[in-house]
């Protein structure tokens, strides 16, 4: 991804990929990403694990990194 093509054009990019993931990883990595929030509070938050949730959060990005990577080509 280049960031020189305007931030704008960046940020759309990243919050298009993020809405094409399912919704378990989606919340999760807005949760521990984007509200900034520790493992702990995101599991409590989500009703499960802190395992599940750093295993969300590693499908997820690799996910995002995918999406990002096919929407480059």
């Amino acid at each position: 991804m280049r960031l020189g093509s305007g931030a704008g054009s960046v940020r759309a990019r990243v919050r298009a990929a993020l809405h094409g993931l399912p919704e378990a990883l989606r919340s999760t990595l807005a949760l521990a990403y984007l509200r900034e929030l520790s493992l702990d509070e995101v599991a409590q938050i989500e009703g499960c694990s802190v395992g599940t949730i750093k295993s969300r959060i590693f499908r997820g990005k690799q996910q995002l990194r995918a999406a990002l990577l096919r929407n480059e080509e």
